[in-house]
């Protein structure tokens, strides 16, 4: 059985000393990694031990697992946009729904969801999810939420326009 594929960072200029870098959140030092000026490693261990220590002064759990043994999220994520469907969304990506420390807006990621079952059924067909995931994620948009006729523009002055009647 082969380990299980851990996941690569492609860090541009944070140097892969914050806590977006992948590698470094995961307390990894970077290993076949596709980041460029890279000191999450073993040549720039001083300077990853500051850079541990800066980041554990301001916040003493940033190490800490974000996926609980219980398979929920201990913060909760805070997406607007994406409404839970994207990688970047923490919980979709560990697997698990959305719960009640989530603060996202227009969540689809909750059990039942059918959007949640076509995007997880879109991306368990991907041949070669190193490849096409990123072109998998561009082509899924969800579908446009309704929205309510746009408020009558505003007079200079204050107040609303009120349309004329004949």
């Amino acid at each position: 059985v082969d380990p299980p594929r851990t996941k690569r960072c492609n860090c541009r200029n944070s140097k892969c000393l914050k806590l977006y870098c992948d590698c470094f959140a995961a307390g990894r030092t970077c290993d076949n990694c596709n980041c460029l000026n890279c000191h999450n490693d073993d040549a720039h261990d001083d300077e990853r031990r500051r850079a541990i220590r800066a980041i554990l002064e301001k916040n003493p759990k940033a190490f800490d697992a974000k996926i609980t043994p219980a398979k929920s999220h201990s913060n909760g994520c805070h997406c607007k946009k994406s409404r839970c469907l994207k990688k970047y969304c923490e919980c979709f990506e560990a697997g698990v729904t959305c719960g009640i420390k989530c603060k996202c807006a227009d969540c689809e990621n909750y059990p039942g969801s059918d959007l949640l079952r076509q995007r997880r059924q879109a991306l368990r067909h991907t041949p070669s999810r190193q490849s096409s995931t990123a072109t998998n994620l561009r082509k899924f948009t969800p579908p446009p939420k309704a929205t309510s006729p746009p408020p009558p523009p505003k007079r200079p002055g204050g107040g609303h326009v009120v349309p004329a009647t004949a």
